[in-house]
């Protein structure tokens, strides 16, 4: 397996699946079609997604989503293939790359936030029907699409400056950002939950999900600022 640049999480990278791929190196998926659609989309040499681990996953896999459009409808598909599967793993879809191809409505928000990150210093990347749409060439943004971004902030700074961005953002456009805020340790936790005032936030990894305290979540940078 190659990887191009360290992953410090499996969880929204990009993972190509080898070509080769058989039927026995897709596990949990009950249907031959789905098996198909898997080894069909690895052909293509399109990346599927990883993902945080889930109750019913076999041991010692690697734990994968796939969505796709069918009959006008996006469908999703969890599985886990075996190491030797996978050709290379890169990090997430940098929204730079995408923004510009994104519906106008969209895209202006999108390129103010891309000039944000360029400006701190800070990678920013995007996952979800972008993602999607982006790999496929399939339509998988509506209207009312949400713009899932995962922002990877140095610093405490740099993350409190990151929501800031993220609220004005959200009160003079139309579009409703939705993502992540990605901790120093490959940990992940919604931004909304992280700008509000809980006394606790949900933190994803690939092992799943997890309550912390809000203190306990904010120090994994350091120093540490103010929370907001």
């Amino acid at each position: 397996m190659a990887m191009s640049s360290p992953a410090r999480a499996l969880r929204h990278r990009r993972v190509w699946l080898t070509p080769a791929l058989s039927r026995g190196d897709v596990a949990g998926c009950e249907e031959p079609a789905a098996i198909d659609r898997v080894i069909d989309w690895a052909r293509k040499g399109r990346p599927v997604i990883g993902r945080g681990a889930l109750p019913h996953d076999t041991p010692d896999l690697l734990p994968l989503g796939l969505a796709w459009i069918e009959a006008g409808r996006r469908l999703r598909l969890s599985f886990c293939v075996p190491m030797h599967a996978v050709e290379r793993i890169e990090e997430p879809l940098p929204l730079a790359e995408v923004a510009p191809t994104l519906p106008p409505a969209m895209r202006s928000s999108a390129m103010r936030l891309v000039q944000f990150a360029v400006d701190i210093g800070m990678p920013l990347r995007v996952y979800g029907s972008v993602f999607w749409q982006h790999t496929s060439g399939e339509a998988y943004l509506h209207d009312h699409s949400d713009l899932d971004l995962l922002a990877q902030p140095e610093t405490a700074d740099d993350a409190k400056r990151w929501l800031d961005a993220l609220e004005l953002t959200e009160a003079t456009s139309a579009v409703r950002i939705d993502g992540e805020v990605e901790l120093p340790t490959g940990e992940a936790v919604a931004w909304r939950e992280l700008a509000a005032a809980s006394e606790k936030i949900l933190v994803k990894s690939d092992a799943g999900p997890s309550l912390r305290p809000r203190a306990s979540v904010w120090s994994a940078w350091a120093p540490v600022a103010q929370p907001c």
